[in-house]
């Protein structure tokens, strides 16, 4: 690639970029909300997607070891997680 036609790329690139942050401030400014949100919405809605098409193919399997329960639903200190670890395994 020529360096002029590099350098337009880069520049084109940039302008797009500078755009979409534009739109995504003045959306932000509008709801009263905080810019990064908006900035990270997009990568938050590609891993719901990636999340749902792998349970579609059966390929997400739940991790009790990691589950946090509200107090009174289960816990540390008296075993809870541990009895919904072992009753999850034995369906």
């Amino acid at each position: 690639m020529e360096k002029s036609a590099e350098v337009a790329l880069k520049r084109k690139l940039r302008r797009r970029n500078q755009r979409w942050l534009s739109v995504q401030l003045q959306i932000a400014h509008d709801e009263n909300l905080p810019l990064s949100f908006f900035i990270n919405f997009p990568a938050q809605g590609a891993a719901a997607c990636n999340g749902m098409r792998l349970e579609r193919r059966a390929r997400l399997k739940p991790d009790w070891q990691q589950a946090l329960f509200h107090k009174g639903w289960g816990g540390s200190t008296d075993g809870g997680a541990r009895r919904w670890h072992l009753l999850v395994n034995k369906l």
